[in-house]
């Protein structure tokens, strides 16, 4: 369960409004903040390219930082607001989450300017 920390609602797609935005088709990626992982959407398809980009970056924070904002340059919306994964005390995670109408060509044109580098 994802939720919005501020309204205390689960979170929806912002595109199609889906309570299952995990299976609507619009969901690009989900990064845990707290534990370092991504994961989910379209990124799922081709994770192990972006994860084999990752070793020219300092730590993961900086790469999913740098990965969310290339995301976005490429027509993901990023859900706004303090987004958690509520868990038991020292479990709950701090989420950022893309979505996107396209997400599958959101990463595909994100994995291609990760190649030029």
């Amino acid at each position: 369960m994802i939720l919005d920390e501020d309204t205390g609602s689960e979170i929806e797609c912002p595109i199609c409004y889906a309570d299952e935005y995990w299976r609507c088709g619009h969901l690009v990626a989900s990064f845990d903040r707290t534990f370092g992982e991504f994961s989910g959407g379209a990124l799922s398809r081709c994770l192990a390219e972006f994860l084999a980009v990752s070793d020219a970056f300092e730590d993961s924070d900086s790469y999913h930082l740098a990965l969310i904002e290339l995301f976005q340059d490429k027509g993901a919306y990023l859900m706004p607001g303090s987004i958690i994964a509520p868990g038991g005390p020292g479990m709950t995670s701090s989420i950022k989450i893309l979505f996107a109408e396209n997400p599958l060509m959101v990463v595909d044109e994100a994995l291609l300017e990760l190649r030029r580098l």
